[in-house]
């Protein structure tokens, strides 16, 4: 998998963690290795979650509405 796939708004899976199997969506990009993720529960746009993109896996799913606000806010 190429990290072309791992872009603000795209939905993840977690594959490792406390929040295993859990979906959260991309808010940000740190670098080629890490992202922040949120679920909107406990992992909230403001308190957000870095996580390596080896223990996420891509759900072929995108929301472009979210990534456009997402990117406005910044």
């Amino acid at each position: 998998m190429t990290n072309d796939n791992f872009v603000v708004g795209a939905f993840v899976k977690s594959l490792a963690g406390r929040e295993i199997g859990e979906t959260f969506i991309i808010i940000g990009i740190v670098d080629k290795e890490y992202v922040y993720i949120a679920n909107g529960d406990n992992r909230t746009i403001k308190k957000p979650k870095k996580k390596k993109i080896k223990h996420l896996q891509f759900l072929n799913l995108i929301d472009d509405e979210i990534s456009n606000k997402i990117k406005i806010k910044r």
